[in-house]
């Protein structure tokens, strides 16, 4: 069979764990399937750990490419990996996150039956260190973009694109310090790809702790976010009615950096998603503000429901492949 999907994995101070995440991998149905790991600039043994591990389980049919990247920041490490992928699509995955062992099998089998998309994506379950765990998926959204927006369906690990596609969109910004799958996931549906959700129980699952690639709150990362709101509204472009939905974004972020005690910031980040609305705009963006800062959640189906969605650019598969 030919191989059809490579999946890269960047890899920083990960040594404890990261054999975790790539057992996970090696464990997949799907064969063949290609693997590469990109350390970037480790301190610690990871290099070495990821060496060992690759000379233990490379196969045949099971390729393990090892690079490394010093260039700081994920997206640097994820650029390297892209750049030595030969297979039509590509999945990227975080070094602490693992897979269930049918989740490749069951992207390939949607992926042959349907050549023409761009982009599969699926849903997936956040775990924390005590146990909880929470479901995200965004089932058949009439606006791809807008679920995106206010969810960040095309997170890292939820979704697998076509190679060809992502490098023309420009592949990953590695002049964002985080956020940088958010303002990616904007590029890529932009320039309006086929794209399908692949339903079913999420077989990725995300750990949230505090060094996790994921992270576990928002306040720390005020600056990195005001960059990333920046990079996002560019791809957008000034005249799309996204803009909207993005300001939307903006004041649930505010809000919760209310929740967090740094009211200053929430301030400043309101006024930015205020700029240039009207009065009506104004009010709905309150709204979404103050249900998310009392509630601690709810803020982006309000918002769903406030603005209304652009032109369907999202495919569902009634198949339930």
């Amino acid at each position: 069979m030919t191989e059809l999907i490579t999946i890269v994995v960047p890899v920083h101070d990960r040594a404890d764990i990261v054999t975790r995440t790539l057992d996970s991998i090696y464990a997949q149905t799907h064969r063949p399937l290609s693997l590469v790991i990109v350390d970037n600039g480790s301190a610690d043994n990871s290099l070495d750990v990821i060496n060992r591990w690759a000379d233990q389980y490379r196969r045949p049919d099971f390729s393990v490419t090892v690079l490394s990247e010093d260039k700081p920041g994920a997206s640097a490490a994820r650029n390297r990996g892209l750049a030595e992928v030969k297979t039509e699509y590509v999945m990227f995955f975080d070094s602490d996150d693992t897979m269930e062992f049918d989740h490749v099998e069951r992207v390939a089998a949607t992926l042959r039956k349907r050549p023409d998309l761009d982009i599969l994506h699926w849903g997936v379950a956040y775990r924390s260190p005590d146990g909880w765990t929470s479901v995200k998926d965004s089932s058949s959204p009439a606006d791809l973009l807008t679920e995106h927006l206010l969810h960040g369906t095309l997170t890292t690990m939820r979704y697998a694109v076509r190679t060809s596609f992502l490098r023309a969109a420009g592949g990953w910004n590695e002049k964002l310090p985080s956020w940088n799958d958010y303002e990616l996931g904007t590029r890529l549906l932009v320039a309006d790809p086929q794209a399908l959700h692949l339903p079913g129980t999420p077989r990725v699952h995300a750990l949230r702790w505090d060094a996790s690639l994921t992270g576990s709150d928002f306040s720390s990362r005020a600056k990195n976010h005001t960059i990333a709101f920046q990079a996002i509204a560019c791809a957008l472009g000034a005249a799309s009615p996204h803009q909207l939905i993005l300001a939307a974004r903006k004041v649930i972020v505010a809000a919760l950096y209310c929740r967090e005690g740094k009211p200053q910031l929430a301030n400043s980040l309101i006024s930015e998603a205020m700029e240039g609305k009207n009065l009506k705009q104004r009010m709905k963006l309150r709204a979404v503000y103050w249900l998310q800062r009392i509630a601690g959640c709810g803020g982006s189906f309000l918002a769903s429901i406030l603005f209304p969605p652009a032109p369907a650019n999202a495919l569902s598969d009634p198949t339930g492949a």
